[in-house]
């Protein structure tokens, strides 16, 4: 939270994050947490030597623990970022539950918390919880600081999005079954690479799926963009035109899905001309009934 060219103590960034809760208007809020890579190396900068990790400080930093904190009405913003050599549950849950005292301190309610489901964070989860969720299928737990008040682990839904696609492709036979209302069909991943070689060499095609989106190395199962060269719309649709129906009915649903998720302003249904990414703002939006059915969907896929 200070500036790029100043180094700053643990009591000064406290100062600095007391004036920006001090203008927040919504006190009831989430955290959100990512690992980012970087390049280790050290810097000497205003008598400081930094780049040294926290939870080994005699060795360079290779990631960034980054805590954001996402209020339910307003914009997010950075809370801290912790220098890490090798993250760890433990290492992790140490962070967490500094953040989560300042908040207090503040009088903050911090709601829950939103992560990726890798292993680190499923470690962390079962340590903050100690394995003892509120209701069965969910992860809701006692919040830390209050055991009368739920705690909520969230996991992001690009994360889900990526998961789904690289199960899919990681399975025996590339294919998942999935059931909507008590109709259960089976997506083919061999359905995708069928689309992609029938117009991939051709000047006017239907899709923009890439060579990589359909057969993507490690290091492209990453990233996000190749995932919805294949979960959108105008895919699910070319698959429709040659009647391989399941694959784009799994396409369509989990495209809708992704829609609904990823409303970032209040405009976007309009200006996008889809019902899907309206902002909701009724309890009894259709939309919520959905949600829930994905939901126990993604559990029995459980990635």
């Amino acid at each position: 939270l200070k500036p790029i060219n100043a180094d700053g103590n643990d009591e000064q960034a406290k100062s600095m994050i007391h004036d920006i809760f001090a203008k927040l208007e919504c006190r009831n809020v989430f955290m959100l947490v990512d690992e980012v890579y970087i390049k280790a190396s050290w810097q000497f900068r205003n008598g400081h030597v930094i780049g040294y990790s926290l939870d080994q400080p005699s060795i360079l930093a290779r990631t960034v623990l980054t805590f954001m904190i996402k209020p339910l009405i307003g914009k997010s913003f950075v809370l801290k970022l912790f220098p890490v050599y090798c993250l760890s549950g433990e290492f992790l849950l140490h962070c967490f539950q500094w953040a989560l005292e300042i908040l207090h301190s503040e009088s903050v309610n911090c709601l829950g918390l939103i992560c990726d489901n890798n292993r680190v964070n499923r470690r962390f989860i079962n340590l903050v919880s100690n394995d003892s969720f509120l209701h069965p299928n969910s992860f809701i737990t006692s919040h830390p600081l209050d055991a009368s008040r739920p705690f909520f682990f969230l996991i992001d839904s690009i994360h889900l999005m990526k998961s789904l696609r690289n199960n899919w492709i990681t399975e025996p036979t590339k294919s998942l079954k999935i059931t909507l209302k008590e109709d259960s069909f089976v997506a083919n991943w061999s359905d995708i690479i069928r689309i992609f070689n029938s117009e991939h060499m051709s000047s006017l095609r239907r899709t923009k799926i890439s060579h990589a989106a359909v057969f993507p190395r490690s290091i492209e199962k990453q990233k996000v963009s190749l995932v919805f060269e294949v979960f959108n719309e105008k895919v699910a649709g070319c698959l429709r035109l040659v009647s391989l129906n399941s694959t784009s009915q799994f396409i369509g649903y989990f495209s809708k899905l992704f829609n609904i998720l990823n409303v970032k302003t209040p405009v976007a249904g309009k200006n996008l001309k889809d019902e899907d990414r309206h902002p909701f703002q009724s309890v009894n939006d259709i939309r919520l009934q959905f949600l829930l059915e994905a939901a126990q969907i993604i559990w029995i896929i459980k990635f």
